[in-house]
């Protein structure tokens, strides 16, 4: 029941309030938070927090180097661009919902592989490139799905909003990782 609206096909609700013009002047926060304020879009946003303290752990704490982090993100990179690829061939074939789910998963599963890093060594970078292919791969998949399902599902009208809301909710999960580490 958790994942059921992932599954089937809801409308999005919105109530707006409009001016006598017929502009809308303030929206509902179903559409300010966009899809329902269901966490399945503002969740991932905060895993930002993450980001912004694993980074500092890696480098802080473990002494890798910048130019060493460079290169396992820059594995990252292709990875997450190997997961767009894909993304547009499973789409085809699969809803919006499992394909979220999945890509979710995966980066959550990847999440575990930083957590055996305990040094600089070939283990540590094999690890993190592991994670990096894995997980940024993964959440491309499911970043793509959330972004055509907002785009589909949100009125014309509030789309920027929801889009604004979805971000605000990540820059500020960042900020407050930043300001934990």
């Amino acid at each position: 029941e958790l994942f059921a609206p992932l599954l089937r096909d809801e409308g999005v609700v919105a109530v707006n309030a409009v001016d006598r013009n017929g502009r809308i002047i303030a929206s509902s926060l179903d559409n300010v938070c966009g899809l329902q304020a269901q966490p399945r879009t503002i969740a991932p946003q905060l895993g930002q927090v993450f980001g912004a303290m694993f980074l500092l752990y890696l480098a802080r704490d473990l002494g890798f180097v910048p130019g060493v982090l460079g290169l396992v993100f820059a594995v990252g990179g292709v990875s997450s661009f190997a997961g767009a690829l894909l993304a547009e061939r499973l789409a085809r074939r699969h809803a919006a919902g499992p394909l979220m789910l999945a890509g979710l998963a995966l980066a959550a599963a990847a999440l575990v592989l930083p957590a055996l890093v305990t040094g600089t060594g070939l283990l540590g970078i094999v690890l993190l490139v592991a994670q990096q292919v894995v997980g940024d791969g993964a959440q491309t998949l499911y970043g793509i799905n959330d972004s055509v399902l907002r785009q589909t599902r949100a009125p014309q009208q509030a789309l920027a909003r929801v889009n604004a809301g979805i971000r605000v909710v990540g820059l500020v999960a960042m900020l407050l990782g930043a300001g934990a580490a």
